[in-house]
């Protein structure tokens, strides 16, 4: 039996009319991705090596739409703001090849600008790779890496934030095939079920829910992922 056709391409797309290609548009503006927001001590700027949302150099209709929904952010007193970000549906991801230094300025540069930053450029998704949660001698309760403090300190650089996830067997080396097609990772659901038992997972999740009891009307959804390479 022969594998049915796959539907690569939709020449007829431009005839949809008008109202129905924006509702399109807008749907597509909203893809999920995760960003690795890295930083250069140096240069002092703000990188990302993932590609451009798909939406902003599809047609000039398309990037018309996905504007209304994206703005250039992570902006530095010695640069402004180049990279594409949606606050509603991008995770920003804390890798294992980011270094305890560039997290810090990470960190430090929100917990200043936080304040005065708007509604657009606020983070409300972050993914954590294990080693800034899951070391012994610096997960006790109410605390991530020395890169992140305290969950009380990295709730206030980052007052926004409405999900964590930590993700599970983030490997020490995360291998990308090729730089110039690469587009983000894309994390796995965990494979933890309810007899499966990780003290350090349970202390942080525990720390995030006592914090919780601090800040009433704020939820914060702490979700555990696996990382893709740590499967295999």
């Amino acid at each position: 039996m022969e594998p049915p056709n796959t539907l690569n391409a939709f020449p007829q797309f431009s005839e949809l009319p008008f109202e129905l290609r924006l509702e399109i548009w807008e749907l597509a503006a909203f893809h999920k991705r995760i960003l690795e927001l890295n930083y250069c001590i140096v240069d002092k700027i703000f990188l990302n090596l993932g590609l451009p949302p798909a939406i902003l150099h599809t047609n000039r209709e398309s990037r018309n739409v996905g504007l209304r929904f994206y703005n250039q952010s992570f902006g530095t007193d010695e640069k402004p703001g180049k990279i594409y970000f949606n606050p509603v549906c991008d995770t920003i991801f804390f890798s294992s090849r980011q270094y305890d230094d560039e997290i810090m300025a990470v960190a430090k540069h929100f917990s200043i600008q936080a304040p005065s930053l708007p509604y657009q450029h606020q983070i409300q998704s972050i993914a954590l790779a294990e080693r800034f949660w899951g070391e012994s001698h610096r997960t006790l309760p109410f605390r991530l890496s020395n890169a992140l403090g305290n969950i009380g300190r990295f709730r206030l650089a980052f007052p926004h934030l409405k999900k964590v996830l930590l993700v599970r067997n983030t490997p020490s080396e995360e291998e990308v095939d090729s730089w110039s097609r690469y587009s983000g990772i894309t994390l796995l659901e965990s494979n933890m079920d309810e007899t499966s038992e990780d003290y350090l997972l349970d202390i942080v999740i525990m720390a995030f829910a006592e914090d919780m009891k601090t800040r009433p009307g704020e939820v914060v959804d702490v979700t555990v992922m696996e990382h893709p390479q740590g499967r295999m």
